[in-house]
């Protein structure tokens, strides 16, 4: 592949991500303005997402292609397979196969390593000490470990202490190697050519987006819940004082009625439950007899009769109650 193609594809690629990055922001500031996502929204956004980190690491891979050539490849393959992988997840309903997400989670691991190990190796001095030797080759062992969690019977698998130490400790390693050797890679490098337009645009809006999606999850976490009452529409509302008045002296009435038969209902109740054992003591039995049964099971017929009056009338004025505090 020549040079030029290769320029052109990290173009395309860059222009891609840039693309993902504006849409994403776009549906997060729809979704900050409706207050909702729905689930074709979050599914679109996720698709961007991932085809905008697919597009960074191509990117990477691109750069990678002329001096390590079957790395490059081997990453572009595992970055497809993750590609598709994470798009069924996210468009079908396979969510539950267990092994189309291990399928996603090693070529996912796989691609991230292959692109972390060439930036790496690309962005060496040429000193070969231990960080520019053991950085690589702890990366990689970081995505053998994290490879690994794929590979238990339940997924996602949580690790004993000691494989959760050991990927800490090959984590941290790994990082402090990169760090060093993107210091070394900054201090020798000339002066950068200054940002585009068009970088500067995206920035932009990618900082204004994430700041405005931040102060709306905040704003909405601290807001108060609303109450069931606010959130339906008001039957009183509609009404003039004299019908309201009237409405709640029916409604008054009709629970006083309400209350008296639950009262008389719960008499009833003690006096049947006092009757009944007091039979099964004395023949004696542990089952209800077929009258017995009816007997109840009127007791309950008219309990959920009092209920559905107790719950109908009583609803004005525990709205009016709710409105007046």
């Amino acid at each position: 592949m020549q040079f030029e193609q290769l320029v052109s594809i990290k173009r395309g690629l860059r222009f891609f991500l840039a693309i993902a990055i504006i849409l994403s922001a776009g549906l997060l500031i729809a979704a900050a303005t409706l207050q909702s996502f729905g689930a074709v929204r979050l599914r679109v956004l996720l698709s961007l997402v991932g085809l905008g980190l697919g597009a960074f690491l191509a990117v990477i891979q691109v750069d990678a292609f002329p001096r390590y050539r079957s790395s490059a490849i081997a990453g572009f393959l595992a970055l497809a397979v993750s590609q598709i992988c994470y798009h069924l997840l996210v468009w079908t309903g396979w969510t539950t196969e267990h092994l189309l997400w291990r399928a996603w989670w090693i070529s996912l691991v796989l691609a991230v390593t292959s692109a972390l190990v060439l930036t790496l190796e690309g962005a060496s001095a040429g000193r070969r000490d231990l960080y520019e030797r053991g950085t690589p080759i702890g990366a990689m062992g970081l995505g053998l470990l994290l490879i690994g969690l794929a590979l238990f019977r339940e997924f996602p698998h949580t690790p004993g202490p000691l494989y959760q130490g050991l990927l800490a400790l090959v984590a941290v390693s790994s990082m402090v190697g990169s760090v060093v050797i993107w210091r070394r890679r900054v201090r020798e490098r000339a002066p950068s050519a200054p940002m585009s337009r068009g970088a500067k645009f995206v920035w932009l809006v990618l900082s204004h987006s994430v700041l405005l999606m931040a102060g709306w999850y905040l704003g909405r976490t601290a807001l108060p819940s609303p109450s069931p009452y606010d959130q339906t529409p008001s039957v009183l509302a509609k009404l003039t004082s004299q019908e309201l008045e009237t409405q709640l002296a029916t409604d008054l009435a009709r629970l006083k009625n309400v209350v008296a038969g639950i009262d008389e209902l719960a008499r009833d109740y003690r006096a049947l439950d006092k009757e009944v054992r007091e039979k099964m003591n004395a023949e004696p039995r542990d089952y209800y007899l077929p009258e017995e049964e009816d007997q109840i099971r009127a007791l309950f017929m008219s309990y959920l009769i009092l209920s559905i009056g107790a719950s109908s009338h009583g609803g004005h004025i525990c709205e009016l109650r709710s409105g007046a505090r």
